[in-house]
C-alpha cells in the first residue's frame, strides 16, 4: 500500500520552524520517596515529556484496514466488510484513537472510524500533518490550531501559523504570511510565541522568529539577535547568545 511515508517529501518551509529533538532519557518518578506533602507537591515541576518524534505511521487498527480499488483507498473491517468505501488519494493508519489522515479531492483531512471528517488538516510533507505528542496541525479559515488523536479539537484554529508541539510547547505566529520560494513556501513578517497544550499563551507573542524548544531551549530571534529562552522566557545569556549576521 502506497503510504504517506513513501510518498511524502518537505514542502513545507514550517518544518524549519520546529526543532524537536527526541531526548532518550525519560522523566522518572523515584518509588521509594516518601508521599509529597503540600509544600514538596507545590515546589516540584511537572514532569517534561521529551518524547518529540512524530507519529508517521500511526498505530493502526485491526478494526480498519486499508484497502485499494481502482487507484483510490478505504477501509475495511476485521471481517473483510467495506466500512468506509474508496474514495480517497491517499490515507494513513488509523491512531488507536480512531482518527486517520486522508487525501480526497476536497483536500487533507481528518476522519474518524465512519469515516466523517473531523477537521481539515494542514498540509505538510504532501499530506495531512503528523501527530507529534498527541496533537496535529489543522487549519480553518486561514488560521491554524490542533486536533488531538481521538478527534477533538484540542485547541481551536485561531493563529498565522504555528509549530508542532515539543515539550509541551509550540511555537505560534500572529500576522505572519506564506510567501512563495521557488518550489517551497517561507513564512515572512508576523510576531512568534509558545502556547500550551491548552492553548494558553505562555511566552508573549513578541519575537520576529523561533524555533520549537529541545533539551528544555528555544531559540528566537527579536531586534536583530537571536538567542535561546528557557520554558518561563527567561533569556539565557552567555556564549550562546549571538547576533543576526
Amino acid at each position: 500500500m502506497r503510504s504517506f511515508v513513501a510518498m511524502k517529501r518537505a514542502s513545507l518551509s514550517i518544518l524549519c520552524l520546529v526543532a524537536c529533538e527526541k531526548n532518550a532519557a525519560e522523566p522518572t518518578t523515584p518509588t521509594d520517596a516518601a508521599t509529597p506533602t503540600a509544600t514538596d507537591t507545590a515546589t516540584t515541576p511537572e514532569p517534561i515529556d521529551t518524547n518529540c518524534e512524530a507519529d508517521v505511521f500511526g498505530d493502526g487498527r485491526p478494526d480498519r484496514v486499508a484497502f485499494e480499488q481502482d487507484g483510490l483507498w478505504g477501509f475495511r473491517d476485521a471481517d473483510g466488510k467495506v466500512v468506509i468505501a474508496a474514495q480517497y488519494f491517499m490515507v494513513s493508519p488509523y491512531t488507536a484513537e480512531g482518527v486517520a489522515g486522508v487525501i480526497s479531492a476536497g483536500g487533507a483531512a481528518f476522519i474518524d472510524l465512519s469515516g466523517r471528517k473531523v477537521a481539515t488538516a494542514l498540509m505538510f510533507d504532501n499530506g495531512p500533518d503528523y501527530f507529534v505528542q498527541g496533537l496535529a496541525r489543522i487549519v480553518e479559515g486561514g488560521k491554524t490550531g490542533f486536533v488531538d488523536r481521538a478527534g477533538k479539537i484540542a485547541i481551536a484554529p485561531q493563529f498565522d501559523a504555528a509549530g508542532s508541539f515539543c515539550e509541551g510547547l509550540a511555537p505560534v505566529c500572529m500576522g505572519c504570511k506564506e510567501v512563495p520560494r521557488g518550489e517551497h513556501h517561507e513564512l515572512v513578517g508576523g510576531q512568534w510565541g509558545f502556547v500550551d497544550r491548552t492553548g494558553a499563551v505562555v511566552i508573549p507573542i513578541a519575537y520576529d522568529s523561533a524555533t520549537g524548544f529541545a533539551e528544555g531551549w528555544a531559540t528566537v530571534g527579536k531586534g536583530g539577535r537571536t538567542f535561546r529562552i528557557e520554558r518561563r522566557g527567561a533569556e539565557r545569556r552567555g556564549a550562546e547568545l549571538a547576533e543576526v549576521p
